[in-house]
């Protein structure tokens, strides 16, 4: 993922969250929103991205011990594995 910049409106939920390639960009959008009525008053913000986090590993937690399902016959282990 590359460096972006969006615009936070304040006191919103923030905006639409629109991924600018350039600060210029983002400033340009930061004053058109700025001049919207429903804004009038409110500090719109350039934010630029530096970076992310993200987890990269699922991990399965069993929470019955011990589960044998050879012991369950063929339509309700099926069954069993769905719910």
């Amino acid at each position: 993922m590359k460096q972006f910049y969006t615009c936070w409106v304040d006191g919103t939920n923030g905006g639409y969250g629109f991924k600018h390639r350039t600060h210029e960009e983002a400033k340009a959008e930061a004053k058109r929103l700025a001049s919207l009525p429903s804004n009038d008053g409110k500090q719109v913000y350039v934010l630029c991205c530096l970076g992310f986090a993200k987890i990269n590993k699922v991990i399965w937690e069993d929470i019955v011990e011990d589960i044998v399902y050879d012991d369950i016959e063929e339509p309700d282990r099926r069954a069993w594995l769905y719910f």
